[in-house]
């Protein structure tokens, strides 16, 4: 049976009910037992090889092999002859980069939510792997001086804790698009929509444009995006625009077809539609309430 790992029971935690922790794991023996955390981990490989289990797979793993394990997955290690892993420990939800252009690269969004998707649904094989100088750049400026303000809690170290950790995981989304493995083209298609929308959903945008930008054909984007977002690219078009209409009403100083305008619909009528549909409220009756 799956065991339940918190930060508090990672060896070596600094602080146990931080949002953070950093830790390198030396695998031994021959195997570790599944588990699953409430937190997200960045696990690179540093040296060794072993056998990666997740739910009811397995996967090869060799030095500068890079994975995000998502919080409730079960895992564990087996096969090991020296595995030797740097395990990047945080909460998502208090590592916030909700105004960063971070989460609108590509490989962030490949990395971090399709990957695992792929994983879980396709027994996805290929890897995304460091070469050896990039592995070297990665640690030598990026994770030493991140550990460095872990372990040694100088002022402000919770600021730089989260600056680092930005730059890890942007050089990691960075790399992640260059790799080229036999599931990129699928992966980082839907990635590239995805982004787009995030970045571009105050304009006209269609499935047509959208297909293009993945360089796939509408259907195989259809089909393709509504299994791992759970809906059509254009429903998340939608879904995101309404997300941005809601904070702009929140803030309470533009009217409604101002505010329709400016996350990309061309009908105030039928943003009102929508938003009642998604909020069961109307626009105004959001605001009342938020305000």
């Amino acid at each position: 049976m799956a065991k339940l790992w918190t930060f508090r029971d990672t060896p070596g935690c600094v602080d146990p009910d931080s949002w953070f922790c950093l830790e390198y794991s030396l695998f031994p023996e021959h195997s570790f037992e599944m588990h699953f955390h409430d937190f997200t981990e960045i696990v690179i490989v540093r040296h060794g090889h072993g056998l990666h289990l997740f739910e009811d797979r397995k996967y090869a793993l060799a030095a500068g092999d890079v994975f995000v394990i998502t919080p409730n997955e079960v895992h564990g290690y087996d096969d090991i002859e020296g595995l030797d892993l740097c395990n990047i420990m945080f909460d998502f939800k208090r590592f916030d980069i909700s105004d960063s252009d971070l989460q609108h690269l590509p490989g962030f969004h490949a990395l971090f939510h399709l990957e695992p998707a792929f994983r879980l649904e396709r027994g996805l094989t290929s890897k995304f792997r460091l070469s050896k100088e990039q592995m070297l750049h990665l640690f030598h400026n990026l994770v030493a001086p991140l550990e460095e303000e872990y372990r040694d809690r100088p002022p402000a170290c919770e600021s730089m804790m989260h600056a680092y950790l930005t730059l890890v995981i942007g050089y990691l989304s960075r790399n992640y698009v260059e790799q080229a493995t036999p599931a990129s083209p699928e992966l980082l298609g839907l990635s590239r929509v995805r982004s787009f929308i995030e970045s571009n959903y105050q304009d006209d945008i269609s499935l047509q444009d959208l297909a293009d930008i993945a360089c796939m054909s509408k259907n195989t984007l259809l089909r393709a995006f509504t299994k791992y977002y759970g809906g059509s690219p254009i429903k998340y078009l939608i879904h995101y625009r309404l997300t941005k209409a809601s904070d702009l009403l929140r803030e309470g100083n533009s009217s409604v077809t101002d505010v329709a305008y400016a996350v990309g619909f061309s009908d105030s009528s039928y943003f009102a539609r929508q938003f009642q549909k998604a909020y069961r409220l109307t626009p105004r009756e959001f605001r009342k309430r938020a305000t």
